[in-house]
């Protein structure tokens, strides 16, 4: 399914700002903040960004990460594969974990609890191995 086929199904067009929103996620490898995307936004004011993906999470386009204090912003499924993050609070870098095991543990709490999980997120903050070995080399 494209972006733009999404949109019309729930009666929306696909405008410049919409456009360019989506295509600076899909240029993407790392989930962005709001100020990330509206620099990259050209001739798209921040309001209109804003604007932008409070829409798109309301369509299930993007999928909001929460780290620290800050929301990131992504393309959700299907326009990527289901993932979570391992983020380091040290250089800011996310970098997307697939990991069956995990899935299989959301459906085993499910289940367990007879509870149907419509939606879930996974994030890990920590120190990556770059500024690990950074740090090791200050020493």
């Amino acid at each position: 399914m494209t972006i733009d086929e999404l949109l019309k199904q729930h009666n929306l067009r696909l405008t410049k700002p919409r456009q360019q929103v989506f295509e600076v996620l899909q240029q993407s490898a790392v989930p962005l903040t709001i100020s990330d995307i509206a620099k990259k936004c050209k001739n798209v004011d921040r309001a209109s960004v804003y604007r932008t993906l409070v829409t798109f999470d309301q369509l299930h386009i993007v999928s909001a990460v929460a780290i620290g204090w800050k929301n990131y912003y992504e393309l959700a499924e299907p326009f990527i594969p289901h993932h979570h993050h391992l983020y380091c609070i040290r250089c800011q870098n996310a970098e997307p974990i697939q990991t069956p095991e995990l899935e299989q543990l959301v459906g085993y709490l499910s289940r367990k609890h007879q509870f149907t999980v419509v939606k879930h997120h996974f994030e890990l903050e920590g120190i990556c191995k770059n500024c690990q070995q950074a740090k090791q080399h200050r020493k």
